[in-house]
Order: C-alpha cells, then structure tokens, then sequence
C-alpha cells in the first residue's frame, strides 16, 4: 500500500496543472507511458516464450549538462562563471546538435535550457530538427534569468535489437551569431547561445512539472 501511494505521488507531481488543457495533456501523457510500458513487457514475454533472450530496452531518458562529455556537434570547450557553473558556447556555426539513443514508441518531451544568446534577438527563438525533420520549438525567457527552449521528439519505431536502433540526432539552429572581436575583445569565436543542459523524455516532463508547479 506504501508503494502504491508513493507511485500515485510521483505520478501528481508530474502532472501540469496551470490550466485544464495543459492538465488534460500531461494526463494523456501518463496513459501513453503506461500504454508503452505494458507493450514493451508484452513483446518481451513473447521473446520468453518463443525461447529468444529479451533485447535491453532502449534508454527512456536522456540528460545531459555542459560539465559532461557528449556526443555532439558545434559546441566549443568548457567553461565556468564566476560562480563555478558549468557552461559551454555553440559555434562556429549556427547549427548545434546531439545525438543520443532513446526510446521513441511514443513522442519523447525535451527541454533545452541555456543562459543567454550571444546576439539576442525579439522574440528569442531557435530552429529545430529531429533527424533531419524540422520541428517546434518553443523559447521562454525565465523570470530568475535565462531561457528554456521546449520541443517534442515525433514517435519512432525502432528495432528491438540494439544493434538496428539509430541514435536520435537533435539539431538547433540559432537565428542570429557574433564575435567578441567585433565588440573589442580578443577573442575571434563565432559564438551562438550559452548551453547549460539538454532534458529528455521523463526528465523533461518531470522538470516542466516542477516549473509549473
């Protein structure tokens, strides 16, 4: 009973309740989850049965902050504020991009957060791509400073065998770069915005429950 409440818990707090719509699609995201749940242990008790070992099931989230390593593209190196906050610049180019697996029977919420723009501009916004199809993405300036950029990764069927899965390539294009030299400094980087963490999946839904809340 303990566990039963605990789960009902967990389940509320991941619900958005700023506004019925809002409330009604965070609900129809928890019966998806379910819904993917129980087929995933479906197909892999018709693998016990036929005799076959079940396939390790794809990751159903993914985080990742500037302070780690990763599998992207168009970042430059680390660096750290005066508070000691991890951070990292995208350029030279304007596009920046992730590739990483996932599960995506069902469409996968992601949540991009980020410090500032190098060249802002009115609205802030940025371009997004999901394997090479362009997507929404929605940027929201924070009250407490910063910015969320908010998108949803379409469904996909993939393999079950980890061999034939492909990674998930997300890719942003920033509308506007600059240079600090042409503001004075010595330093010649094409700089986009500031990167600070990339939430994916339940993590982003949990994180966007949270700011709600």
């Amino acid at each position: 009973m303990a566990g039963d409440v605990a789960l009902v818990e967990e389940v509320l707090k991941r619900l958005d309740r700023s506004s019925p719509d809002k409330l009604l699609r965070s609900i129809a995201a928890e019966i998806a989850r379910v819904h993917e749940t129980v087929a995933q242990c479906e197909r892999r008790i018709a693998d016990l049965e036929s005799g076959a070992s079940a396939p390790e099931p794809p990751p159903q989230t993914w985080v990742v902050d500037a302070e780690q390593d990763f599998d992207a593209r168009g970042f430059y190196h680390l660096e750290r504020n005066g508070d000691g906050l991890p951070m990292r610049w995208t350029g030279p180019d304007a596009d920046f991009q992730f590739d990483f697996p996932i599960g995506r029977e069902s469409p996968r919420p992601f949540t991009l957060h980020f410090l500032k723009f190098y060249a802002p501009t009115e609205p802030p916004s940025l371009r997004g791509e999901v394997d090479g199809g362009e997507i929404a993405v929605a940027v929201e300036r924070l009250p407490v400073g910063g910015f969320v950029a908010r998108g949803v990764l379409p469904a996909r069927r993939d393999p079950l065998s980890p061999e034939g899965r492909a990674a998930t390539v997300l890719r942003f294009t920033c509308p506007k770069t600059g240079s600090p030299r042409d503001q004075g400094y010595d330093d010649d980087r094409v700089l986009g915005l500031l990167f600070r963490r990339l939430d994916v999946g339940a993590a982003a839904v949990a994180e966007t429950a949270a700011a709600s809340a």
